[in-house]
Order: C-alpha cells, then structure tokens, then sequence
C-alpha cells in the first residue's frame, strides 16, 4: 500500500481532539492552525518503523507535530498519486519520503 493523506474536518471530534492537544504544547502565542492533515505511511516505511522499534530496548511513544510549508494545493487532493514534485513542498515530500532529518529545522520555516 502506498502513503494516504485525508484532510481532517474541522470540528470534527478527531481535528478538534489533535488541535486540543496541539495548543497544550504552547506556553505563549499559539500558531494559527491552517488545516490538519491525516498522513498514513506506505507499509515499507512502517515495516522500517517498526524494525527500528524493536531495536530500542526503552522505546517510548510520543505525540509530535510538525509544521511545513506547501506548494500545491494539499488539501483537494484525491490520491497520493497526485503529489506534486516541487522541492519546497513539505508535506508532498513527507508522503512521498517519509521524515527527513535533513530537510528540518527548528525555527518554525520548515
């Protein structure tokens, strides 16, 4: 299977649940949430995931969030088969590759 992406509804008591939980994380000015993006990873990224899991003897799971730019229209997209190819696309790239260290940073531009 291949890497999905769906939109989640606003107020919908997922988004309402994930956006909830996002504001705890923020002791002072909170970042305007544009939209919330549902991304199930390709079963080779997670067959990796979970191989690495096994490796780590005091493995912990943790909720994160990640902000990043885009450069098409993420939202009316249908398929992953419709992702864009622009390097500057985050979340396209994200789906398509799985996280790169190498592509973050920490001042909230990525």
């Amino acid at each position: 299977m291949n890497s999905s992406i769906t939109p989640l509804v606003t107020n919908s008591p997922e988004y309402n649940s994930v956006s909830a939980n996002f504001r705890t994380q923020f002791q002072r000015t909170l970042p305007k949430i544009h939209s919330i993006l549902k991304i199930k990873m390709s079963n080779q990224f997670m067959n990796r995931f979970e191989n690495f899991k096994k490796q780590k003897m005091n493995y912990s799971k943790l909720l994160l969030y990640h902000g990043t730019k885009y450069s098409c229209n993420i939202k009316d997209l249908k398929s992953t088969e419709m992702l864009c190819s622009h390097l500057k696309c985050g979340v396209c790239g994200i789906i398509k590759n799985g996280p790169k260290l190498t592509m973050a940073n920490n001042n909230g531009n990525g």
